[in-house]
């Protein structure tokens, strides 16, 4: 009789230790990429690009993620909070057609840190280079702030 109760126990501490969600706020966040990549030959290491994305929830652990330019939405984002902090999503850029990455995360507060792989818009009509390039990125690092400033 005392193994089923130590048994009933165990199961109950197990399910009522399950760790909720964490939650981010609707808003505007500062995301930084970092990464490096090839381009007509050429090495780049050190690939930096800061800017800002607005965040809305749209269910219990799923989260839209909109970055506009010029007026239009440009990157679109869905991402999916589960185990706590782990964040898992996809990604794509409007250019001409849909370009889709992937992102794996982990949530730290109102912060944002993990990885992404996929394409990334590098210029926006440059002359040398012709107009805007989608390249593939390596070793792709994101993050996003919370920022009540903006």
């Amino acid at each position: 009789m005392k193994q089923y109760i130590l048994l009933i126990l165990i199961c109950f501490a197990f399910f009522s230790c399950k760790e909720e969600n964490a939650e981010l706020r609707d808003g505007y966040y500062e995301v930084e990429i970092t990464a490096k990549y090839t381009l007509d030959g050429v090495n780049y290491k050190d690939f930096i690009h800061s800017d800002c994305v607005k965040i809305i929830k749209t269910s219990e652990s799923l989260y839209v993620v909109s970055y506009y330019y010029n007026d239009e939405e440009f990157v679109k984002a869905l991402l999916k909070v589960y185990d706590g902090n782990k964040v898992k999503g996809d990604y794509a850029y409007s250019l001409d057609e849909w370009t889709k990455g992937s992102i794996e995360a982990e949530i730290h507060g109102n912060e944002i840190y993990g990885e992404f792989k996929g394409n990334y818009l590098y210029v926006w009509g440059n002359s040398t280079t012709g107009g805007s390039k989608l390249i593939p990125l390596e070793d792709g690092r994101i993050s996003l702030k919370y920022d009540l400033k903006l």
